[in-house]
């Protein structure tokens, strides 16, 4: 059969009519006078389909629907067909269709009303760091109000169908939008930087083990520099495994300043044994870093450098960033002090992820630590990596 017999045009489905189901239980009696009880069943469907006018799969569904047991296990079993009960089944479906996504027909759900406010007060942006529960994105959203009212549960994608047709008080796509960055290119070209001022290793000489994320405790810095006219810095780290970040306030963006902030951080017990640097000049002191990292218990080779122009090779400290600007912009950092970057800090660390399935980032580190095997969601690949795997 040609193509152009064929239509991909989706036919509206539609329940049985009270009459159809007359004439397909008239069919299913004389069935049973001719033949007998029904003991199995197997119906011959597809006659009864060219009877009624009607698809094969919808006289298969409309007899399951109806499907009625008679007689007891010491006698006899057999089955007959029902019009009423069909009918009965059929409207109870249809009153429970579309409920777990429309809100007029829940507004007695005391729990799913408040859900619903809970969530619409989480997705709402906030202007000021005041107040750092906003900034949510729907899915991060959806976690929250589930851990702040009990029992409520909603799909991603309800969600955004109310949003967009407006059943959510002030709120719109373009709000709950969050900025992304764009991908960078599959054949971004690294510039490998053996400077003399590096004393340490470069990232091709890590560990299997750091690539795999088999092991906690290996960690990505970097620095988020201010604006023109501005010294002060932040210093990142982050874990490979769990996403938890660790965020330091700097004077200036200067060695000095670096290998403080990391003191900071191996003093708290971070627990770190290796870091990945990036080629610039505040981590170059490579023996330094090196001496702190052993102060907290790192053993061995511990510090390593990335490629130039590679941020690539330390993706998950480079996205992490995004959420330090979503607060406190691209302008300048000496305005916010370090209780404000730890506040946003903390709610970096907070924050469910899809990764996770919903745990944030100091829960999957705090199973880590006890020895527990988190339950992380694989990458999908991208197109051109399912064609290179597929060479």
């Amino acid at each position: 059969m040609g193509r152009g017999n064929c239509s991909r045009k989706r036919r509206r489905w539609r329940y049985f009519s009270d009459a159809e189901r007359s004439k397909l239980e008239a069919l299913v009696d004389d069935l049973r006078r001719r033949n007998g009880p029904i003991r199995r069943w197997r119906l011959p469907t597809g006659a009864w389909a060219e009877t009624l006018g009607r698809d094969p799969s919808s006289v298969r569904r409309e007899l399951l629907r109806g499907r009625m047991r008679m007689g007891s296990e010491d006698t006899f079993v057999h089955w007959c067909y029902s019009a009423r009960l069909s009918a009965e089944r059929s409207r109870a479906a249809a009153s429970r269709k579309g409920r777990e996504c429309d809100i007029d027909r829940r507004r007695d759900d005391r729990t799913f009303t408040s859900g619903v406010a809970a969530l619409t007060q989480t997705l709402l942006r906030k202007s000021t760091l005041k107040a750092t529960e906003g900034f949510y994105s729907i899915y991060a959203a959806i976690e929250v109000t589930k851990r702040q009212v009990p029992g409520f549960s909603v799909s991603e994608s309800s969600v955004r169908n109310w949003i967009r047709a407006g059943r959510l008080a002030n709120l719109t796509m373009a709000k709950v939008a969050i900025w992304r960055r764009s991908p960078s290119p599959k054949d971004k070209r690294t510039f490998p930087c053996r400077a003399k001022s590096k004393q340490g290793h470069h990232i091709a000489d890590r560990p299997k083990e750091v690539d795999e994320l088999k092991a906690y405790g290996h960690c990505e810095g970097d620095t988020i520099v201010s604006c023109s006219g501005d010294t002060t810095a932040l210093y990142s780290l982050i874990e490979r495994i769990s996403d938890f970040q660790w965020t330091v306030k700097m004077s200036r963006n200067t060695e000095q300043c670096l290998h403080g902030a990391l003191r900071r951080i191996v003093d708290s017990g971070a627990g770190i044994r290796t870091l990945t640097h990036d080629n610039g000049m505040e981590s170059r002191r490579v023996k330094t870093i090196e001496r702190i990292l052993r102060a907290g218990g790192a053993t061995g080779t511990c510090a390593f450098y990335a490629d130039a122009y590679a941020s690539n090779q330390r993706a998950r400290n480079e996205k992490n960033h995004t959420f330090h600007r979503r607060f406190l912009g691209h302008g300048r950092l000496a305005k916010h002090s370090q209780r404000t970057v730890h506040k946003v800090n903390d709610f970096i660390n907070d924050y469910p992820r899809r990764r996770f399935y919903g745990k944030s980032a100091r829960e999957v580190r705090d199973i880590l630590i006890a020895g527990g095997t988190p339950k992380i969601r694989p990458r999908p690949l991208k197109k051109w990596e399912r064609a290179k795997a597929s060479v």
